[in-house]
This record gives C-alpha cells, structure tokens and sequence, in this order.
C-alpha cells in the first residue's frame, strides 16, 4: 500500500514538473522582415508568443502592448548571424508559463528596445495546448503557416507579407501638446531675455 502511494506520489510530482513545449519561428522566410521598409529587423528586436485582447486595437496603437500577455518562459531574438536558414530568423522551444493559456489563440508579438515599434502576428490555427501534458513534442507557431496574419496601422489583422512595415508608435495627442507647450515657453523666454 506504502508502495502503491510512493509511486502514485512520485508520477504526479514528474508529470507537474513539465510544462508543454511550443515553437514560435519566422521559419526560413524568402525575403527579410524590414523594419521600415529599408532596414532589416535587428537584434533590438524581441519576439514573445501569448495571448492578446484584440479589443485594444479599437483604441490608439500606442496602448497596443498592454492587451498582449506573454505565457511562456522566454522570448526570442532576431538572429542577424549564421547559415541560412538561421540569420535573419527567430526560433526557439519554450515552455509554457501556466496552464492560464489553455485552448487560447496564441500570438506572436514583436518590439523593438525603444518600444516604438511593434508586430503583432495571428493565425487561427495557433492554439496553446494544455499545459503539463508531457507532450515532448512542440506545438509549432511559424509565419509561413497558412493564413498567418499581422495587424496593420488601422487596426485591422492582414494577410501577411514577408517584406511588411513596421508599426510606429504614435504618441497620445497630450504628448504633442507637452511639445508644443515646451516649445512656446522656449519662445517666450527667448524674447524676454532678448
């Protein structure tokens, strides 16, 4: 009986000890994702894989980032060195944070360090599998999937191009009337000083 219940104990602190593994790749794609449609991405460039609040596209596209909840343990990078396929590609196995994502659609989302910039990648066959279910084998999120789609400045989710523009950040109307203020008041002490 003791034995019985060693095992059982011991299985069970096994199977929770693995989270499910999924891929998140750009795969080996024909042509380089730009940033703004001269410069290539480079490794300022992060990628996460989550879900995302798709209501938050209605608003401004600087308060994007905050519908996005990463679930795995590690992002990935823009790799800019290596043989093809690796340079100019993302790639990597990372293990689900929790089982919070069950059953979601999953994106991929992208910023730079600056934070002014951003990509935001679906496909309606991204789902997060069930967390601990000792699946060794990754789930595969790759933009070259069917119907990948990123969201453009309006909001909207399109078909995806390998050649796309990057999303700039525009800041909220307020942060153009601190310039404008900041500017006046240089004005004003200009003239007075004059």
């Amino acid at each position: 009986m003791k034995l019985h219940t060693l095992i059982i104990g011991l299985f069970l602190s096994v199977s929770t000890s693995f989270a499910s593994l999924v891929n998140f790749q750009s795969g080996s794609l024909s042509s380089y994702l730009q940033a703004d449609g001269v410069s290539n991405l480079d490794t300022s460039y992060s990628f996460a894989l989550g879900t995302f609040n798709e209501s938050v596209l209605s608003g401004s596209n600087d308060t994007w980032a905050a519908g996005f909840t990463d679930q795995v343990q590690s992002t990935n990078n823009w790799l800019l060195s290596g043989p093809p396929p690796v340079q100019n590609t993302f790639q990597g196995d990372v293990s689900m944070n929790s089982s919070a994502a069950n059953g979601q659609a999953a994106y991929i989302f992208a910023t730079n360090a600056a934070n002014d910039e951003i990509l935001i990648f679906k496909n309606a066959a991204w789902v997060f599998p069930t967390y601990d279910n000792l699946d060794t084998v990754s789930d595969i999120f790759s933009l070259q999937d069917a119907n990948t789609q990123v969201v453009n400045a309006t909001g909207s989710f399109v078909a995806f191009d390998n050649n796309l523009r990057m999303l700039t950040v525009v800041p909220e109307p307020s942060t153009y009337a601190m310039f404008a203020g900041a500017l006046a008041l240089g004005y004003v002490m200009i003239r007075r000083r004059r």
